[in-house]
This record gives structure tokens, sequence and C-alpha cells, in this order.
């Protein structure tokens, strides 16, 4: 740890779990020296390297039961031309898409006329969306939650896919029955491939060539929701403390119900050190507004925070629309959104 520069607030979570975090310093070390063999065989130049994994570790803690599917997708090869951090939501389903694609596009491969991928392609984005329908299966014998556009389904409960990975519990039939809808329909195709155990029939194998024609848009877009949400938000590092700024906003045609905009602080461990209420508001239809909260900088965040900020409830502070989540504090000069 004392290597790795982690915080000394955050070393005694990490000895909690010592073996787990061992086995991650062993991976990464593998990878390294994986790396550092096959960069000297003479295909290396030309290959396209895929790293990720198929769930968290659930042996710590998690935040949310989506964190369980939050896992890293690296795509290195030593043809990029420079490095990009994509933000947007694909999964393993989109992998094989993107590459038969490029090699077909690139190269000439000839590929499926038709297909029976899940996936549609990695969402290249530098900014958080999910553009995906899919299914995600806990274990073999689970029934799959789902995931579609910005709302997830589990346990027949609704929940807005929030940036950060965070879930926001939303209470509206009509999304609800939408993404119900996309859930069985998965359903349905998948117990008419137990029942015919194929997966394409066998007139729409054949091969064709890479069409540049641009895809049809999408008539199967996720339904909004309208309410409450955030144009923006921005905190800084400033001598006497941390100023946020963030711009609430409504969708709604008629006034948004009352709520606070509330800030909540955390440290580089993950515990609450702070938390700031603004002045009760109500936005006029379709209106916005900024609002500034200023928070201090406490001594066990090390130099380090993390600040939330959403539209809460009056009487209980709990979230009554879209936030934003995880935005760092770096209390030495520059501030990011993670």
């Amino acid at each position: 740890m004392q290597q790795l520069q982690v915080p000394q607030a955050r070393q005694a979570g990490y000895r909690v779990h010592a073996d787990i975090y061992s086995t991650i310093l062993y991976t990464d070390d593998q990878l390294r020296r994986y790396f550092e063999t096959v960069e000297k065989a003479p295909w290396y130049a030309d290959t396209i390297f895929i790293v990720t994994g198929d769930h968290r570790l659930p042996e710590i803690p998690m935040d949310a039961h989506i964190d369980r599917y939050h896992v890293p997708l690296i795509v290195f090869s030593p043809l990029l031309k420079q490095p990009r951090r994509v933000r947007a939501v694909s999964s393993q389903l989109d992998v094989t898409p993107s590459l038969v694609a490029l090699l077909s596009n690139t190269y000439g491969l000839q590929r499926p006329g038709h297909t029976a991928w899940l996936g549609t392609g990695l969402d290249m984005s530098g900014s958080f969306r999910n553009l995906h329908q899919l299914p995600l299966q806990q274990t073999k014998t689970s029934a799959p939650e789902f995931l579609a556009g910005p709302w997830w389904l589990h346990d027949g409960q609704l929940y807005e896919l929030q940036d950060g990975m965070h879930l926001s519990p939303e209470d509206d039939a009509e999304v609800r029955d939408w993404a119900m809808q996309r859930l069985q329909r998965y359903q349905q195709a998948n117990a008419g491939f137990m029942r015919r155990m194929a997966l394409m029939p066998e007139d729409l194998t054949a091969l064709v060539a890479y069409s540049a024609a641009p895809a049809a848009p999408h008539a199967d877009t996720a339904p909004t929701v309208a309410g409450l949400s955030m144009a923006s938000a921005e905190v800084v590092a400033k001598p006497d403390g941390v100023q946020l700024t963030a711009v609430f906003s409504s969708g709604d045609p008629r006034p948004s119900r009352l709520f606070v905009p509330l800030a909540i602080m955390f440290n580089a461990a993950g515990k609450e050190v702070q938390e700031v209420y603004g002045k009760v508001l109500q936005l006029p239809p379709g209106g916005s507004q900024q609002v500034q909260l200023q928070l201090q900088l406490p001594a066990d965040c090390d130099g380090r925070c993390y600040v939330s900020v959403f539209p809460s409830d009056p009487d209980n502070g709990k979230a009554v629309g879209q936030g934003r989540y995880h935005l760092l504090v770096d209390a030495g000069t520059t501030v990011e959104e993670l």
C-alpha cells in the first residue's frame, strides 16, 4: 500500500480483505509479465487485446446490487493512436459484434448476414449513457435481471441507472411495464431456443460482405420519466473549503414537487463525513435553477474526498430525482468527475 500511495485513512479497510486484495495485486502483476513477454512476439504489433471480467468480487462489500456486474473492459493494441476513456455502458455481449465489424470493414472478412447476437456493439461515447438492452443473470439458476436504456429491473422493481453506476428507485408504472415487456420478449426468445435447440434457421446462415450503410434508428427507444434532474454539477476545492455549483431542472409540464438540494461528502474509505442542505425549492414547469453549496474539507479526507448531490425529499432526505454521484474533490489543485 505504501508503494501504491494508498491514503492512510483507507488502509484499514484494505487490511480487512488482505487475502482478496492480494489476489488482485497478483493478477495485475501477471498481466504485466504477460504483456512484457508477448511484446517480443512477431504478432504483437498487429494484435488487439481485450481484458475484462465476468463479475465483481462479492467478498468485498457492495454499495448496490448492480455493483456485482460492474467490471472493467480494457481494449489495448500497439495500433491505438491515443488513449481514451469510455464512460458509456457496454457488456461482453457487445465485444464480438464490434470486432467482427472491424475485421469485415478493414480486411474484407465475410460475416453472417443475420446473427443471434444479443449485443449490438461497443458504445464508444465519452459521456455516461446506456443504449443497450440486455439480460444479466447472477447465477445459472436465478431469474435474469434486465437493463434497457437507463432502466434497470431487479426483482420486479424499477430503478434508473445513473452516472457512476448508481441506482435510483423509480415508481413509474408505464416505464416499468415497458421494461418488463423487453424482459418477457427475451424470455420468450430464450424459451424458443430451448425448444428448437437452434439459434438460427439454416437458410439464414449465408455470409455477406461489409456494408457501410448507416443503421436504421432504433425504434425501441427507452421512455423517459419527467421529473427533477441535474443539468450539471461541479465541485471546486478552495482554501476555505469546497464550493459546489449545481443546476437542477424539471421536465414536468407543471410545477415540480418540493425538494431540497442535498450534498453528501465521503472520505476515500467511503465513510460519510458531512451533509449540507440547501433551501427548499420548487421549479416552474420546464424550469431550472442554479444552486451553490459550501462544504468544509474535513481532516479525515486525507487530501481527497467525494461529493454526491441530488434533489431530496424535505421530510426524509431520500433522492426524488436524478443526481450526480462520486464527484472527486482533490484538495490539491483540480477537480474531476469520476
